[in-house]
């Protein structure tokens, strides 16, 4: 069955099941009806319904904004992992790089976090996980201009290969702690 479609035969057997239990319930003499009406206990009655219905309408709004908010976070949030992670099969795979490409990849990067840190500072979310990947893409970043030979705008960084494996692994680890902070919206 497709979300969204009835199930016509089992809308038709429930009304005929209460229709059926109506019949025989009402054939019985214990149900009779009081006529009174007590005004004391309609007031509450009715009071009980106007606070559960603010209720429900209230958790309802709050539980679909949050769900909006998840899902556009989640969207940036993957894609800007997605980004990365193409960037860093890059420099796991091969042990030179341009220059240009560097700063092309940090220059995306930074242009997915600014956003994605405005998002968790207006909707007063821990933005601790947005600034932890920033600061670990920026020590990349780091690594690959500072620590490496230079020459002829080509990045040699085959001597801190294994220093630039476990930033990319410390950087994917921040991606999943913010999934997970992400996560606790629902």
């Amino acid at each position: 069955m497709k979300k969204g479609k009835v199930n016509y035969w089992i809308v038709c057997i429930f009304f005929f099941a209460g229709a059926l239990i109506s019949y025989l319930l009402s054939q019985f003499e214990f149900l009779q009806i009081d006529a009174k009406v007590n005004v004391t206990e309609s007031i509450f009655s009715i009071i009980t319904i106007v606070i559960g219905l603010y209720i429900a309408i209230a958790l309802k709004k709050r539980q679909d904004r949050n769900l909006n908010l998840y899902n556009h976070l989640q969207t940036k949030l993957n894609s800007f992992w997605e980004c990365f992670l193409s960037f860093s099969n890059q420099l796991e795979i091969l042990e030179q790089i341009s220059l240009s490409e560097i700063n092309k990849q940090m220059k995306n990067a930074n242009q997915k976090i600014s956003p994605l840190k405005k998002i968790f500072l207006s909707f007063d979310l821990n933005e601790n996980y947005v600034n932890n990947i920033e600061n670990d893409i920026d020590n990349l970043e780091d690594l690959l201009t500072n620590k490496s030979k230079i020459k002829d705008n080509i990045v040699d960084y085959s001597n801190i290969k294994a220093s630039i494996i476990s930033s990319i692994d410390k950087i994917n680890e921040s991606f999943a702690d913010a999934f997970k902070n992400l996560n606790d919206l629902i």
